[in-house]
This record gives C-alpha cells, sequence and structure tokens, in this order.
C-alpha cells in the first residue's frame, strides 16, 4: 500500500472516528441538576429497563424529532417526544430516568468497545509528521492531506466528550452485555 492509500484509509478511520465521537457526545446525560441523572442505574433498574425497551422502541424508537425514522448511532435513538413521554408513564417509568438508563447504557458499550478519541488523534498526528517527511508526495499532495487530517482533528476537539459514565454502570453493562446486544439485535430486527 503506498502513502496515498495508507493517508486515504487512516482518513477514512478518522471520519468514522468522528462519528462514533459525535454519537458518544450526542449520548451524554442532560444536566446534572435534574434527579433522574443524580444517581447511577443499578441491577434492577437495568432489568426493567431491559423488559420494557422493546416495547418503547416500538412505540417511540423510529420518531426522532421531526417525526421522521431514527437509527443512527450506537444504538437505537430515543427522542423526548411527548409520544415517548406517554408511552413511558403507561409502564411507570420517570421519562427522564429511562432515556438517562439508555443514554449512560450506549456511553458504556462505547467504552466497553475501547472507542478512545486519544488513539484516533494520535494516529492521525503520527500520519500528519508521516506525510511531512514523505519524499512521494508533492507539496500540493501534502498540503491537501494535511489539511484534511487538520479538518478531522479539529472536529474530534470539539466533541470531545466532557463526562465519562461511572466505574459501576460501566461493569454493570459489562455484566449484561450479552442481554443488551441480545435486546438491541430484537429491536433492530422489528423495526
Amino acid at each position: 500500500m503506498d502513502t496515498r492509500e495508507t493517508t486515504s484509509h487512516l482518513i477514512g478511520l478518522g471520519l468514522l472516528g468522528l462519528a462514533v465521537v459525535l454519537a458518544f457526545w450526542a449520548l451524554r446525560p442532560a444536566r446534572e441538576e435534574n434527579p433522574a441523572f443524580s444517581q447511577p442505574f443499578n441491577q434492577a433498574e437495568l432489568d426493567r429497563y431491559l423488559a420494557d425497551y422493546p416495547q418503547v422502541a416500538a412505540g417511540a424508537i423510529c420518531f426522532g424529532p421531526t417525526g421522521k425514522a431514527d437509527n443512527s448511532g450506537p444504538g437505537p435513538n430515543l427522542h423526548p417526544t411527548p409520544r415517548l413521554g406517554a408511552l413511558l408513564e403507561r409502564l411507570g417509568w420517570n421519562k427522564d430516568r429511562f432515556i438517562y438508563i439508555h443514554r449512560r447504557i450506549a456511553a458504556c458499550r462505547l467504552v466497553l468497545d475501547d472507542i478512545n478519541i486519544d488513539c484516533l488523534v494520535q494516529s492521525l498526528q503520527k500520519e500528519q509528521r508521516a506525510i511531512l517527511a514523505s519524499s512521494e508526495l508533492s507539496a500540493d499532495e501534502k498540503e491537501q492531506l494535511v489539511r484534511e487530517i487538520e479538518k478531522v482533528l479539529i472536529r474530534a476537539e470539539r466533541t470531545r466528550p466532557r463526562w465519562q459514565p461511572c466505574p459501576e454502570e460501566i461493569e454493570l453493562v459489562k455484566l449484561n452485555r450479552w442481554k443488551i446486544e441480545e435486546r438491541y439485535e430484537l429491536v433492530f430486527l422489528n423495526l
């Protein structure tokens, strides 16, 4: 593989990494002063969430704020719409708490999958140095490739998450990973 192919491959990986970073940032919890966000979720809440999730997904997951299908990101997306609120209320949930658990599970899954912004940034910076040192590329090609990498680096820094899931939640998701994946797979197959 020559330098151009390697660079194109790394830029593609960088853009993929940025998409993951953006998904992770979108999953950040709402303001912490809300009591629904003040405590990590526990095993009982996780079990209840997993039991109710398929019904919630069938009733609300496909509809984003615009009313159009939205299944982007590392898991199906829930949007705090009146429809979702009514459904969760019928199931006995505090809407904010359910969404908090949903988002924290997604964040924990990302952490467990070793998606690491710092590794992406270091890799792109290393590639940037290799491009500049390359004798196979013209000055214009170097400038263009470095500019593309800089765009990805700037986006990554702007969207860097400012929080981490707590260790208790990460451990719960790790211990229940197969149940979570099974539920999400079931939902995706039925959407």
